[in-house]
């Protein structure tokens, strides 16, 4: 098995051309024609930080969220988001003080600084079983991440590419 970065995009060329057997991601929402995808599991969005942070302690609220710095998971380079702020119904941005296309990195800095990372609530408790981090509902609505497979219709009937990805869906959950 090869796990390799997408960078957000869906690898296109690379299934129709049997490069990769699947992709996977949380953002591969309008497929072109000949592809095919499986849901994975839905995940909501959570706020990590150290757990020995100098001003928060437990949950935390809109006001200490927007007024913290912020770790950021981009897959494509870009630190700029918007969030609605409750209330107002005004979109606010974060921020940014640090962000990385690497999903492992995350966990050494947010450890170590005074700033929140917020991501997949399963990928955040991950990273609290081995870093000591918080892990707390995120104080702004964000839209759960439907996490799915996604694999080009020349594999669709293969046995052996049937036989992975049951063995892919099991192991997610």
């Amino acid at each position: 098995v090869s796990i390799r970065p997408t960078l957000g995009e869906l690898p296109k060329r690379e299934l129709e051309e049997n490069i990769f057997d699947l992709a996977i991601a949380g953002f591969y929402d309008k497929l072109p024609e000949g592809f095919y995808k499986a849901k994975l599991f839905n995940d909501t969005y959570s706020v990590a930080y150290r757990k020995d942070h100098p001003r928060l302690k437990g949950k935390i609220s809109q006001k200490e969220y927007f007024d913290s710095d912020h770790a950021m998971l981009t897959l494509k380079g870009d630190f700029v988001d918007y969030f609605f702020e409750e209330g107002s119904g005004k979109k606010r941005g974060r921020n940014i003080v640090y962000g990385t296309s690497s999903f492992t990195a995350p966990a050494w800095t947010i450890s170590s600084a005074d700033m929140l990372l917020t991501g997949p609530t399963r990928l955040l408790k991950e990273y609290a079983r081995y870093f000591p981090l918080n892990v707390v509902d995120c104080p702004v609505a964000v839209e759960p991440n439907n996490v799915q497979m996604v694999w080009h219709k020349q594999t669709h009937h293969d046995p052996l590419q049937s036989w992975f990805r049951s063995k892919v869906s099991r192991l997610v959950f």
